[in-house]
């Protein structure tokens, strides 16, 4: 049977990548001091560039809880919650057997 890398890759692989960029878009916020800035989408569509403007505050409290994401409203994959809701961003959360591959 031939697997794809696709097929290896663990399930939040994506939204992890994407969180991981995010992180470091906080710590440049944070050296320059600016309380808002332009997050990307940590939907599952690695090739979704659309990015989100928040504060930091706003940000923080999405990564609170590990199993939390942030996206473009729309872009959350199938069995997903939809936690909070606005015009700019949705804030998602995974079901817990989806996550696994999370460490915070």
């Amino acid at each position: 049977m031939n697997t794809s890398r696709a097929d290896a890759v663990p399930y939040l692989s994506t939204e992890e990548l994407f969180r991981e960029v995010n992180e470091r878009i906080v710590r440049l916020n944070q050296e320059f001091e600016s309380p808002e800035g332009e997050y990307l989408c940590e939907c599952p569509n690695s090739l979704c560039a659309e990015r989100l403007r928040l504060t930091l505050a706003e940000y923080e409290a999405v990564r609170r809880d590990p199993c939390r994401f942030l996206m473009a409203p729309g872009h959350e994959r199938v069995g997903s919650i939809v936690l909070e809701q606005n015009a700019s961003y949705e804030v998602v959360a995974v079901p817990v057997s989806r996550h696994l591959t999370i460490v915070h």
